[in-house]
């Protein structure tokens, strides 16, 4: 029976190494395991949270765009004239500087002023271009527009408005100083 017993103590030995190696190794894969599935849930916010900025930002986008829509509508008191009028703006939104944003806010600020849409075009044209010589953008043709509307509500050009304009588009002073003389820019 020694030699039985001697059997068993040794099959028993050699169960415990392979035991701790299996459970070695299991507690290898669960960390695997782990961090795959870290892996997995970073790849899904990573993905994830591109794509529902994304979406809001396109809904906030068409958001402002129908509240544009509805502006011009109101300003020109037709949804037909003003749907017309929107196609006419989004060929205005090309010039460098502009875009459709800028060109409707723009076309009905100088409308609600009492240029007629075609007039206010030729205007945004205009300034779009001018702006476009000097590497002026959206803020500045925005900023022109909105001194203007200001000089046009008050009736009368001031220096406060007229600066930020020249600031803008230099070519202007020039205008001014040929036109009115030099004491007209202050």
């Amino acid at each position: 029976m020694p030699v039985l017993s001697n059997l068993i103590v040794r099959i028993g030995a050699s169960t415990d190494d392979f035991d701790k190696k299996v459970n070695a190794s299991l507690g290898k894969i669960k960390r695997f395991g782990a961090t795959i599935s870290e892996a997995g849930q970073a790849l899904s916010i990573g993905f994830s949270a591109p794509v529902v900025a994304a979406g809001a930002a396109a809904l906030n986008a068409a958001v402002q765009m129908e509240s544009l829509e509805k502006g011009l509508a109101a300003t020109m008191k037709s949804t037909t004239a003003a749907a017309t009028e929107l196609e006419k703006l989004k060929e205005v939104s090309k010039l460098p500087g502009l875009g459709l944003k800028e060109a409707v806010q723009g076309s009905i600020r100088l409308q609600t002023l009492g240029s007629t849409a075609d007039e206010s075009r030729r205007i945004m044209r205009e300034l779009g271009n001018a702006l476009a010589v000097v590497g002026g953008g959206k803020e500045d043709f925005s900023e022109v527009i909105r001194q203007l509307s200001q000089m046009a509500a008050v009736g009368k050009v001031t220096k406060e408005n007229l600066d930020p304009i020249v600031e803008r588009i230099p070519q202007i002073a020039a205008i001014i100083k040929d036109k009115f003389g030099a004491a007209a820019l202050g």
